[in-house]
C-alpha cells in the first residue's frame, strides 16, 4: 500500500552540502584516495520513490563503464556517511548484485525545502580509463599582500582534470604566500600539479587567486531635499491666517 505522507526531514542534512564542501581542505594532507564501500539493492518498476524515501531509502541509478544503466535504491544512513567521506571524487566500492564496482558520486539531487537526498547518480569508472573530474583548491598559507591591506579575489576554487580514477586526490594546494604585493596572481600552470597525471582541462593561463588593493567605498554627502512650501503656497496660507484673526 502506497504511503501518501511526505519525506521525513532531516535537519542534520540542512548545512550537508556547505560541510562536504570545507571537507576537502580539512583532507588535503592524503595522498592516495581510499576506496570506500557502498551496499544497494536492485530498484523494481514497482518500487515507487516517495515510497522508498518514506522508509529512509534513497533512489539511485549506476550507469558507466561495464555497468548497463540499473536503478537501485540506496540507505540513507549509510550513504550518509559514505557522501560524507567520499564526497564526488573518491573512489566508491559499489556492491551491485553480488559483484563490486568502483564508483563516483557523480550527482546529487536535493529537496530544495528540507536539504534532504532526492536521488543519486553513480558512474562506473574503469581502472585503465581517464575520467574528468571537479578537483577542489585548497588555499594554504598567508599572503604578504593581505598583510598591507589588499584583498583576495578568487577566481577559481576547483580545477577540471582527467585523470586515472587511481590518482584523484581531496584536494590541489594553492600557497597563498606567493602573493607578496598588490597585483600578485597564481595562474593555474603555476601551480605545479603533475602533467604526467593529470591532463588539466581549465586553461592554464587562467588567473586562480590574486592579490587586489581594497576598494574604498565613497559614500555621497549632502544635505537633505526639505518638502518647502511655494511662494503662493506661503501667501495662501498667511492669509488664511490674517482672516481667522
Amino acid at each position: 500500500m502506497k504511503s501518501n505522507s511526505p519525506p521525513e526531514a532531516h535537519p542534520d542534512l540542512h548545512f550537508e552540502k556547505i560541510f562536504l564542501y570545507f571537507l576537502h581542505f580539512f583532507a588535503s594532507s592524503r595522498n592516495s584516495m581510499e576506496t570506500i564501500a557502498l551496499s544497494s539493492a536492485v530498484r523494481t518498476p514497482e518500487q515507487n520513490a516517495r515510497d522508498l524515501r518514506s522508509v529512509r531509502r534513497i533512489p539511485a541509478v549506476v550507469y558507466g563503464h561495464d555497468v548497463a544503466n540499473t536503478t537501485l535504491s540506496l540507505d540513507r544512513t549509510e550513504f550518509l556517511r559514505v557522501y560524507r567521506a567520499a564526497g564526488q571524487s573518491h573512489l566508491v566500492a559499489l556492491d551491485l548484485g553480488g559483484t563490486t564496482k568502483n564508483v563516483l558520486i557523480y550527482d546529487v539531487q536535493f529537496d530544495p525545502v528540507t536539504d534532504d537526498f532526492l536521488h543519486v547518480d553513480l558512474l562506473a569508472v574503469s581502472a585503465t580509463e581517464k575520467i574528468s573530474v571537479s578537483i577542489p583548491l585548497s588555499f594554504i598559507g598567508e599572503s604578504e599582500a593581505v598583510r598591507q591591506w589588499g584583498v583576495l579575489s578568487t577566481i577559481h576554487d576547483e580545477l577540471e582534470v582527467r585523470c586515472l580514477p587511481g590518482d584523484l586526490v581531496d584536494s590541489f594546494e594553492v600557497d597563498l604566500s606567493r602573493l607578496q604585493s598588490i597585483g600578485d596572481a597564481i595562474h593555474v600552470s603555476t601551480l605545479g600539479i603533475d602533467t604526467t597525471k593529470y591532463d588539466i582541462i581549465t586553461p592554464e593561463t587562467e588567473v586562480v587567486v590574486m592579490a587586489e588593493e581594497a576598494k574604498e567605498i565613497e559614500i555621497e554627502e549632502g544635505r537633505p531635499e526639505l518638502d518647502l512650501p511655494t511662494e503662493e503656497e506661503s501667501k495662501s496660507e498667511s492669509e488664511d491666517k490674517e482672516k481667522s484673526e
